[in-house]
């Protein structure tokens, strides 16, 4: 797989590398584990059944590349939130010879267009999450530096511009976002880590529509913590995931998972594949009701294998989930009902060449999708997000010559028939 470092290669960014090795310090989002860290590999566990197929089941049944623009040598996309088959907005980074650029752009159901971003005092500045509600209304965030220290950043957009809002940092050391699910345009909640000096914590934002606060979050043992993802399906119910350290950095990462019930947030038990004898971390979250959600992460030591499971508001059920690859990276989840989800990732091959990796879940069983190869060396998808059971959008990135460039995958089944009219019952 291509690893150029910084320029030419976004997945390659790191952004306090120090902090990133060891016990200590988390990876950022998934699609860099796979780049930075070269562990996993395990057996699956408990229910569900596997079918690899090239038609991915009753609902997405096709994969087809849509162009994208690119604002520089490199550009990336990271996440998409669709709230039609005709609206969504994506999300990512652009790199130059010396800076990294928020990069956005929106889909209008025929082409993509780059939607300007707010600039940013800072040689790094990416977003790496987006939630929408409507046309003119989107909260992205993510992180940028600031004289050398991580800092969150968010920006909002109204349908004609975007809009950069401050978020109060935690401490005077790191502080970064890694997800944000909106309910409504007056709110939004976003998760991540900060740095306290000696380990990253569990980090935790909300938005009214017109300002950031910090909540309070609890954390999993006294090592690091850290949110990769939230899913809120109301202003009193959200789940968040992630990992935390619990021992040796090759055994002991363990899944980390938490609710919000309006008042507070609290900790609820996660399950480990293989026990919790190797590592184990959830990278994306998507719920449809308050007992109704799907993670998806990775597990394993030798090679890095897929970890699925479901909430059902009381506990967590792992799924036996496919490997269909040498090594396979699942990054993003979005349902549109607790028996219909869409997962994107990357499988790499013995090659260490990553092709796009679609999965379908029918609530029984996985179908995989398969999806043409764009570029030379390496394909990735990082987000994916459903406006409805046959029409979805993923992200990511395509990587040739060395320099990463946007990828946009439409997924598509066929539009179910409209229900005949119903005549109106007979009171005479």
């Amino acid at each position: 797989m291509s690893s150029t470092g910084p320029i030419g290669d976004l997945t390659g960014y790191c952004y306090s590398p120090a902090k990133n090795e060891g016990p200590g310090g988390p990876e950022r989002k998934g699609l860099l584990v796979r780049k930075i860290i070269g562990l996993f590999a395990v057996a699956a566990l408990s229910i569900g059944l596997i079918a690899v197929a090239d038609r991915a089941s009753a609902y997405v049944e096709s994969a087809a590349v849509v162009p994208s623009p690119n604002v520089s040598d490199a550009s990336n996309l990271y996440s998409v939130s669709c709230i039609s088959t005709t609206s969504c907005v994506a999300v990512g980074a652009s790199a130059d010879n010396t800076n990294f650029d928020a990069l956005a752009m929106g889909w209008d159901g025929t082409s993509w267009t780059v939607l300007t971003t707010p600039s940013v005092a800072s040689s790094v500045a990416i977003l790496v999450s987006v939630s929408c509600t409507s046309p003119t209304s989107c909260v992205a965030v993510g992180t940028y530096s600031n004289a050398g220290t991580d800092q969150s950043l968010a920006m909002s957009w109204d349908g004609s511009a975007w809009t950069t809002a401050v978020v109060p940092s935690v401490g005077a050391d790191d502080n970064f976002l890694e997800s944000v699910s909106c309910v409504s345009a007056t709110f939004c909640v976003a998760v991540g880590a900060s740095f306290d000096g000696t380990k990253y914590q569990t980090l935790v934002a909300t938005w009214n529509g017109s300002a950031w606060a910090v909540a309070v979050s609890p954390n999993e043992g006294p090592d690091a913590n850290l949110l990769s993802s939230v899913s809120c399906t109301s202003a009193t119910s959200c789940v968040a995931v992630g990992h935390y350290f619990d021992g040796p950095y090759t055994s002991g990462i363990k899944t980390l998972a938490m609710k919000w019930d309006g008042t507070d947030w609290t900790i609820i038990p996660s399950p480990n594949n293989n026990l919790g004898t190797d590592p184990n971390r959830l990278f994306s979250v998507s719920c449809v009701s308050p007992t109704s959600c799907f993670a998806i992460g990775s597990t394993g030591s030798g090679g890095i294998e897929t970890l699925a499971m479901t909430w059902d508001g009381t506990d967590w059920t792992i799924l036996l989930s496919p490997n269909p690859a040498a090594e396979n990276y699942l990054e993003s989840v979005s349902c549109v009902s607790s028996t219909e989800c869409v997962v994107v990732g990357v499988g790499v091959d013995n090659s260490n060449v990553g092709s796009p990796l679609v999965l379908t879940w029918n609530g029984t069983m996985w179908t995989q999708l398969s999806v043409a190869d764009v570029g030379t060396e390496d394909d990735m998808l990082s987000g994916v997000s459903c406006a409805a059971s046959y029409s979805c959008m993923a992200v990511g990135y395509s990587a040739t010559n060395g320099q990463d460039q946007t990828l946009a995958v439409s997924l598509t089944g066929p539009v179910p028939p409209s229900p005949d009219p119903v005549a109106p019952s007979f009171t005479g």
